[in-house]
This record gives structure tokens, C-alpha cells and sequence, in this order.
């Protein structure tokens, strides 16, 4: 975390934040000598946009979200659940409200979910991966105006700015020029650091709501069917 505290230092001095920031882990930060849950993908530019369609009403009519998360080997699935569901509650400005799960030994877990205004997420979540291999994920939203997605057109996995091919296949996907020498997921954790100190971005009692969502999934999974949040 060294190297990331030392880049959300350089963002407060750049921009004369004086809220002192500390980063606790990659879930969690010390702010003015408060902890507060970080939720790190909402400093993604692709989930941003994503939530920008709705507030800015060029995405009407939103019905369905569906998600795709597939990661390595002995990933906590009701872990990558937390994530997804939170993702969900952020780019459609909804809360979830009932939720059915089905897992398969660990390997896989199944949701389907539903908002307070009716609007249904699927969630398709594995953990199937070797070891070091790039987690794969697509976020798609179907509306009445239009479809929107945070993968390019046909596009099943992940793309990289740079490819460079030889003895070494090599990539490279450098997004942020003030944080240059960090990968997505290190970006996304300063930067929502940063923003939460700057702007005093509330987090926790979204943090609280997803905790109970995916308490509902596990009850939901064992119980076998819908369960109320």
C-alpha cells in the first residue's frame, strides 16, 4: 500500500487537500480519522460512463442489467457478488430489493436480483481461472431508448492499449497520466480515496446495503428461493 498512499499524497498536495487520507487496505481508509469503505470502481471511467447514460437521461427506460465476472481459481464468489451488486446499485442509481442465488461447490454462483423499482440485474459469476491469468468481466445494460456496455462490440474480453508481440507478449494499459506506473485497479483505489477526501464522498451506508444483499444471497442459496432485503 506504500506505493499507493505515496500517489494519493501527491493528488491532496496537487489540489491543496488538506483532509488527511490514509489508505487502511484496498477496501478501507482512514479520512480525517474516520474509517470509510472504499468502492474503488467508481473512479472506473467505464462505470462512470455507464452511470452518466442514466443521470443525463440518454439511457430511458432502463429494464435489465446483466453481468458477466469470470476470475481465478479459489476467489470468494459472494466477494466478487459485493463488487458486482454494488457496480449494479452505482451505474443504475437503484437499490436491490429481493435477490435468488444458486452456487455450484464454489465454482460458480448465479443470481438474479431485483430493484426497488423493478428493474432485474443477472448475475453470472465464476471463479474458473488458473492462477495469473486477467479476471474477465462485462457490465451490459438494456433499456427502451437502447443497449449500452462497457466492452467494445463483439468484444469478449478485456482490451490493451499497447500489444507488443515476441519472445514476450507483453501489454500494457496506462489510463491515468497523473498515476502513470499504476494498473486499473491501483488507479481506481486512489482515486476514489481522493474524491472520498475532496468531496466528502459518503460511502459507507452504500457499503451497509450491499453487506445485507449478500446476506440475502447466501440465505438465498440455502433456503432456495427469493429472499427480501
Amino acid at each position: 500500500m506504500k506505493k499507493l498512499q505515496e500517489k494519493l499524497e501527491f493528488l491532496l498536495d496537487k489540489y491543496a487537500v488538506s483532509t488527511k487520507a490514509e489508505l487502511l487496505s484496498e477496501k478501507e481508509a482512514l479520512i480525517n480519522g474516520e474509517k470509510v469503505r472504499l468502492l474503488p470502481w467508481r473512479a472506473e471511467r467505464r462505470f462512470i460512463e455507464l452511470r452518466n447514460l442514466i443521470t443525463q437521461n440518454r439511457l430511458t427506460g432502463l429494464s435489465t442489467v446483466r453481468i458477466t465476472h469470470i476470475t481465478n481459481r479459489g476467489t470468494d464468489l459472494y466477494s466478487l457478488l459485493w463488487r458486482e451488486a454494488e457496480i449494479f446499485e452505482y451505474i443504475s442509481c437503484e437499490k436491490l430489493c429481493e435477490i435468488f442465488a444458486v452456487e455450484n461447490s464454489s465454482v460458480a454462483l448465479n443470481a438474479i436480483a431485483k430493484s426497488e423499482n423493478g428493474i432485474v440485474c443477472s448475475f453470472e459469476l465464476s471463479a474458473t481461472l488458473p492462477e495469473g491469468q486477467p479476471a474477465i468481466d462485462k457490465h451490459e445494460m438494456i433499456a427502451v431508448s437502447g443497449n449500452a456496455c462497457d466492452r467494445v462490440v463483439d468484444t469478449q474480453v478485456p482490451q490493451s492499449s499497447i500489444y507488443m508481440f515476441g519472445d514476450d507478449n507483453a501489454v500494457y494499459t496506462d489510463v491515468d497520466a497523473e498515476l502513470y506506473g499504476l494498473n486499473i485497479d491501483e488507479c481506481a483505489i486512489v482515486r476514489h480515496a481522493f474524491d472520498i477526501a475532496q468531496n466528502g464522498t459518503e460511502t459507507n451506508s452504500a457499503a451497509e446495503h450491499i453487506d445485507a444483499v449478500v446476506k440475502a444471497a447466501h440465505l438465498a442459496v440455502e433456503a432456495v428461493d427469493n429472499v427480501r432485503i
